[in-house]
């Protein structure tokens, strides 16, 4: 992945991560490009928090994604309602994307 000089550990300029000051950024909301998932505590499948970063979207092919699934085995997957919670975040993000023309104003 290329470098684009962000890191969100610098989300919020000057603040130590250690303090936990970045994870309360995103855990309040405060800025939509980003989403917190929290940590997984299953057998197997243990992981920390999980920051999610809207501004770099992609796409791929169905069938690599099926092909890469079956090779995988067992994973987590977010269930409802828990996946409608990132979804709704990632459209709130995307919702404020502005159009790069303004839509003129109407006459009377």
């Amino acid at each position: 992945m290329e470098d684009t000089g962000f890191s969100w550990y610098t989300l919020v300029e000057g603040e130590d991560l250690a303090q936990g000051t970045c994870f309360h950024f995103v855990q309040s909301r405060f800025h939509p490009a980003f989403h917190m998932i929290a940590v997984c505590k299953l057998e197997r499948f243990t992981s920390e928090v999980k920051i999610v970063d809207f501004r770099r979207t992609f796409s791929l092919p169905i069938g690599f994604m099926r092909e890469l699934a079956r090779g995988v085995g067992p994973r987590v997957r977010l269930l409802p309602p828990y996946r409608e919670h990132p979804a709704q975040a990632f459209a709130r993000f995307f919702l404020r994307v502005g159009l790069p023309v303004d839509i003129p104003p109407f006459k009377k």
